[in-house]
């Protein structure tokens, strides 16, 4: 029974993702353009990996984090929401594009520009944060016009926290989120990072994998 539930959890939120041609989303900015046009394309290759156990006890675990946030930040004085949809245009050479995103966590102190926060579950805490990561709370603050962002890893080592700040991570510019959105509409550079074809579920129908070196 709790099986069915989970997958119905799982299908439901998979069946409200539907792509738009002229949507895209942050995550889509930080790893291999490609993965967009083939989400579009082979949309059944999704659902692999709809039960996976890593990737379902990452988003629980997510979602606990989320729930804790939300009643300990407002004791607190904090407005908190969780899994909020923000939005902006973002103006190409030749289309208009809304870039759209979910950040985990938006806490609000008053008429203050607001803090993004950002859930990440890794299995080593060796090299963390990871610059795609980095890359994704960027862009939540840039669309947000945050004060600040901070990225919480969750290993099996350590629970830490990074801020923007503290990392001398600069605030993007809009001619930045031009650039990436221009990379990721024209896939003129797949994959993104060398190590993403390793995990990808449509390296079995891509022309540009990567494989690794014997």
């Amino acid at each position: 029974m709790i099986v069915e539930l989970v997958y119905e959890w799982r299908r439901e939120a998979q069946l409200r993702r539907v792509r738009h041609p002229r949507v895209l989303y942050v995550t889509d900015l930080v790893r291999c353009p490609l993965k967009r046009r083939f989400e579009i394309l082979f949309p059944e290759l999704a659902s692999q990996d709809l039960m996976g156990p890593a990737s379902v006890a990452g988003l629980l675990l997510h979602l606990g984090i989320e729930s804790v946030v939300a009643e300990y930040a407002a004791r607190r004085g904090y407005s908190v929401e969780a899994e909020v949809e923000v939005a902006r245009v973002v103006r190409l050479s030749a289309d208009e594009y809304v870039l759209s995103g979910r950040p985990d966590i938006v806490l609000r102190a008053g008429s203050e520009p607001p803090t993004v926060v950002e859930v990440k579950t890794s299995r080593s805490d060796a090299s963390i944060p990871y610059g795609h990561h980095v890359l994704q709370v960027q862009l939540y603050a840039w669309m947000l016009n945050a004060k600040e962002a901070l990225l919480i890893y969750v290993t099996p080592e350590r629970i830490a926290e990074f801020s923007l700040s503290e990392l001398g991570a600069r605030r993007l510019t809009e001619a930045d989120v031009v650039r990436l959105a221009e990379e990721t509409v024209s896939a003129a550079k797949a994959p993104r990072y060398e190590w993403e074809c390793r995990y990808c579920r449509y390296a079995v129908v891509c022309p540009r994998k990567v494989s690794a070196s014997p």
